[in-house]
């Protein structure tokens, strides 16, 4: 930390413990120069001053309540008015005015409560495929972690929000240095949950954009697991863990093991059921249907991702709906015995009104595609909607390492 940052913080203490400094000084003060007064006198200013001294930690601890609660409520509002954004498409507008509400708290130093309200909506922004916006806010939230000192709140943004995030707007360098840089800082630190989430960051960065390196994937893997064994916390171990045989099984897919890697995947399926973890189920269903599409069981893809789109739906995953359904689009392309161009058209025309015309700024001809299928690009055409929508959409398939595009009217 640099000494501008170690001023700051300084700063805000004086600014805190300022009054209490003060009432101590006089209350000091005055005890000096009721050395020679009388008795009676004596003691009723020094009940007074006592009672002042107690009125004002009173004062203290009433104000401290009172603002937790008023913060604890602006980030639930905060919360709940972001579903509301995502969910109707007033993101841009929305998510300006919160970097600007982030800037002000900053530029008052009240970098606890942007800590506080980045936090609560960073899970939101990813889930609604907000990156941009997740990547932004991060980086102010990022600064008042370094203001406030507060270590592990900063290594969670290192891996996630400009960690891992930067990767899906095309900025893969520095996504991959702060994703390093993260798990340094938790390996240190013994922040095993982070250290953990980073590594499986890494090994799926190998996996996306190298192609045939399957024992360095294996290697990031296994240094997963010594981190797990020692973690304290009960919740964050069983995410760890069912988070890490989720990557085991996209290893299992990287490294052409089939049949391995479907064993591994109907077993997370049932880990997940059974801790009613149905936020990341959803990325389990989209798994299986990407599995069993590679394996040419059409018929099963097609089932696990219409399971996959129903119940992101009720989760509010956006980033799950949309990969359903494009599993979907890629399933009815392929499946000669029922070529439905018809239902490729729905399955796109829902994946255009989700995507919003958003464009996925990765810089797609380096990754991987034997790892997963995402879309390149995906585009619409400006044709008036008598003539009908004309949707070109690319996608890496996981097999035959080549991708394919198709035109559906």
């Amino acid at each position: 930390m640099n000494r501008e940052h170690i001023k700051a913080i300084e700063l805000v203490k004086e600014k805190y413990y300022r009054p209490y400094i003060i009432t101590v000084i006089v209350l000091v003060g005055t005890l000096v120069a009721l050395a020679g007064a009388d008795d009676s006198v004596k003691q009723l200013l020094l009940i007074l001053i006592i009672l002042c001294f107690v009125g004002l930690i009173i004062f203290r601890i009433i104000d401290y309540l009172s603002n937790k609660q008023k913060h604890e409520q602006k980030s639930l509002t905060l919360v709940n008015e972001t579903k509301v954004c995502c969910a109707n498409n007033l993101g841009f507008m929305f998510y300006q005015l919160l970097r600007e509400e982030l800037k002000g708290l900053s530029k008052k130093r009240k970098f606890r409560e942007v800590i506080r309200l980045g936090n609560a909506i960073s899970r939101i922004l990813w889930l609604n495929m907000e990156y941009e916006s997740r990547v932004q806010i991060g980086h102010i939230v990022h600064d008042a972690t370094v203001m406030e000192n507060d270590e592990e709140a900063r290594i969670r943004l290192l891996v996630d929000d400009i960690g891992w995030t930067n990767l899906f707007i095309g900025k893969k360098e520095f996504g991959i240095k702060n994703l390093q840089e993260g798990i340094e800082l938790a390996e240190k630190g013994n922040y095993h949950f982070y250290a953990s989430k980073g590594i499986r960051h890494m090994a799926n960065v190998i996996m996306l954009f190298e192609k045939g390196n399957p024992n360095l994937v294996k290697q990031y893997l296994d240094r997963v697991t010594p981190h797990i064994d020692r973690m304290t916390d009960g919740d964050d171990k069983i995410e760890s863990i069912l988070s890490y045989n989720y990557s085991m099984t996209e290893y299992l897919i990287y490294s052409g093991d089939i049949t391995k890697a479907l064993e591994n995947s109907l077993q997370n399926k049932e880990a997940y059921s059974n801790v009613k973890d149905f936020d990341r189920l959803c990325k389990v269903f989209a798994q299986l249907g990407r599995i069993y599409y590679l394996n040419n069981d059409y018929a099963k893809a097609k089932e696990y991702f219409l399971r996959g789109v129903s119940l992101s739906e009720k989760q509010n995953r956006l980033d799950s709906i949309i990969k359903c359904y494009m599993g979907l689009v890629v399933c009815y392309y392929y499946d000669k015995h029922t070529p439905n161009l018809s239902e490729v058209s729905e399955y796109i025309s829902c994946c255009e009104m989700l995507f919003n015309n958003k464009i996925f700024m990765l810089d797609w001809e380096d990754i991987n595609p034997h790892c997963s299928f995402y879309p390149v690009s995906f585009c619409k055409s400006n044709l008036q909607s008598s003539v009908g929508s004309i949707l070109s959409t690319t996608y890496f398939l996981g097999r035959k390492g080549a991708g394919f595009s198709f035109r559906v009217s």
